[in-house]
């Protein structure tokens, strides 16, 4: 379709997202960028930040910026968002643990700054305090499949085999196809 319309920015959008669901993140982030160039919007612009967040590339924190600066874009929760990202992805996880409470304190509901911070949490190898966060994000929202999922691990680490078994069982009740929770409950010896 591109051959045919190559300004098409929705066209341009959806190879961004097939490319990014292909793990094939440096095209889904050329594909972004050309979207912007031909339309700027607010959308495209947290997709492309979130990007360049995952992959430690600075100009996460540009965007984040511009995001911040524009009232208009009312997002700045998702540029919080976007900061937390990038310092946890360049390993500046209690720097990123900042920004992701900044988050929740915006959106008590945001479910991947829950998911982010327990992350960065984990990563420092503060376990306890990573498992109270995902309790917390599962309180909020019960079928939080990757609450569970991550409780699982904290569980483990805390050598709380039966308890993380339970919790991995859980993320596959709400999403029967999620690989790592199967892989996790083969690991520790139990048949899905």
């Amino acid at each position: 379709m591109l051959e045919q319309d190559s300004n098409k920015l929705r066209f341009w959008e959806i190879k961004a997202i097939l490319h990014f669901e292909n793990t094939d993140t440096l095209s889904a982030i050329r594909a972004f960028e050309k979207a912007l160039t031909l339309s700027p919007n607010y959308a495209d612009q947290i997709s492309l930040g979130t990007l360049y967040a995952q992959t430690g590339n600075s100009k996460a924190l540009v965007i984040a910026e511009a995001l911040l600066a524009d009232k208009k874009a009312d997002a700045a929760k998702e540029a919080l968002f976007i900061k937390g990202l990038y310092f946890s992805f360049t390993n500046e996880k209690q720097k990123a643990i900042g920004f992701f409470d900044e988050c929740i304190s915006m959106n008590y509901t945001f479910m991947d700054a829950y998911r982010e911070k327990a992350i960065a949490q984990y990563d420092l190898g503060n376990y306890e305090p990573a498992l109270n966060t995902l309790k917390r994000a599962t309180t909020l929202q019960n079928n939080f499949d990757e609450g569970y999922y991550y409780m699982g691990r904290c569980l483990e680490k805390l050598n709380r085999k039966q308890e993380a078994i339970e919790a991995y069982q859980t993320a596959l009740l709400y999403d029967p196809s999620y690989i790592e929770a199967s892989d996790a409950l083969a690991k520790l010896g139990v048949k899905n």
